[in-house]
């Protein structure tokens, strides 16, 4: 398989092509990264090492949502990896890419999917269903929302209460909470030491925002995957470096 060159194209709705690479012959048929994705569960489940399974893997997201699944059969909190693979071949097809953003195939959507049809344990965190190293940082997180809100983390750490400031606030809180899973007096003590009450205040902003306004919906949502996609590619990178290493050793 020849190097994997980073490739990162903006799909319909902001949605990130996550492919890494040009191998020749590979078609994108349909539901072809939930195929791949399977793969790379069922690779994992049979004891392939994780730095191969990376090297193989020619798709970022299928690596992300194949890797999460393998970790919540492992851990017993999922049914029958299959059943669950059929359920999603019902949802996220190569139209659905094209069509509807709800029907974005990554990490976020594929894991709500699931606890909507009962299929993980119920309560269970975005945090407990991601394998570990796979969470953005503060750091990521505040890039992807500087890039969207000009605001830097500095200043969403500040006491600064103007209202541009907040709304980038309020949006760190929400990807903290919901890409990342954290307990609301850690995302507190991450952004400028705040209670638990300002972090909840937040949370419900962002709740009322998103039923309120389709347009802005969508852009949280980018925001949220865009966080992902790169702590994602991180780990992948990490994985390809090790892998590299033992070839040349």
């Amino acid at each position: 398989m020849p190097a994997l060159a980073q490739i990162y194209k903006d799909g319909p709705f902001g949605n990130a092509d996550t492919m890494i690479s040009t191998r020749t012959g590979f078609n994108l048929r349909k539901n072809a990264r939930l195929e791949e994705a399977r793969d790379v569960c069922l690779d994992i489940m049979s004891g392939k090492e994780l730095v191969a399974v990376a090297r193989d893997t020619d798709d970022l997201m299928a690596y992300g949502v194949g890797s999460m699944i393998a970790k919540l059969v492992d851990r017993g909190q999922l049914r029958d990896e299959l059943e669950v693979f059929s359920e999603l071949a019902a949802t996220f097809t190569k139209d659905s890419f094209e069509q509807a953003e709800e029907k974005r195939f990554n990490r976020r959507t594929v894991f709500e999917h699931l606890s909507t049809k009962g299929l993980v344990v119920n309560g269970l965190s975005i945090r407990e269903a991601k394998p570990a190293g796979t969470l953005p940082t503060i750091a990521e997180i505040s890039r992807v929302v500087e890039n969207y809100r000009s605001i830097s983390l500095n200043q969403i750490q500040s006491a600064a209460r103007s209202r541009d400031i907040v709304d980038a606030r309020f949006i760190a809180i929400w990807v903290m909470r919901y890409v990342c899973g954290h307990s609301l007096t850690y995302i507190g003590e991450q952004l400028g030491n705040r209670d638990h009450t300002s972090v909840l205040n937040g949370v419900n902003r962002i709740v009322a925002t998103r039923a309120g306004d389709v347009g802005r919906r969508h852009e949280i949502d980018n925001i949220c995957d865009e966080s992902d996609v790169i702590s994602l590619r991180r780990h992948h990178s990490i994985l390809l470096n090790q892998s590299n290493i033992r070839r040349v050793i």
